[in-house]
């Protein structure tokens, strides 16, 4: 998937991007995919980060304490977000290949970034639209470490706000 569509534009924090053609799933489809979701994957895949990546979490700083959390009890670490890097809501999977996790301020940021391109898209609609794409399970993005970061800045980010 990634090796297709992507092409790396200024848009979102110069993030590399894919190109989607995004539909919106039934609101049942969309209901089922995110309570499994809730209810199985966010923990499997907290813990997996934990059991195959701890030495990814603790360069981002996540203590060792929060780490051990992850791993036995499934519990995502504090000021960080499991993201979906196709949303469920355009058909996306809780496949591990399609979650990352990221700092929850970026993760607002994100969400803030794609849910404005499908603004008013109506169930089984469609669209094309270009979305932030990050490859791995663990997003190395520091964007509060920039001057001038803002999370509530108006939207697009501009290219003077990219981070690396």
């Amino acid at each position: 998937m990634a090796g297709k569509g992507i092409d790396v534009i200024t848009t979102f924090c110069c993030m590399p991007k894919i190109n989607v053609r995004y539909t919106v799933a039934s609101k049942e489809q969309r209901d089922q995919r995110r309570n499994y979701y809730h209810d199985v994957v966010r923990k499997q895949f907290a813990s997996h980060l934990a059991t195959h990546h701890a030495e990814k979490l603790r360069i981002l700083g996540i203590p060792e304490e929060q780490i051990t959390i992850m791993r036995d009890r499934g519990e995502g670490p504090e000021g960080y977000n499991i993201h979906h890097k196709i949303p469920l809501h355009a058909g996306g999977t809780n496949d591990f290949s399609n979650l990352i996790l990221m700092r929850a301020d970026l993760h607002c940021h994100l969400h803030r970034f794609v849910d404005a391109k499908i603004l008013g898209l109506k169930v089984g609609k469609s669209r094309d639209v270009v979305l932030p794409f990050l490859e791995g399970e663990v997003c190395f993005m520091q964007p509060w470490k920039q001057p001038g970061w803002n999370p509530n800045a108006p939207l697009p980010v501009p290219p003077s706000s990219c981070w690396g």
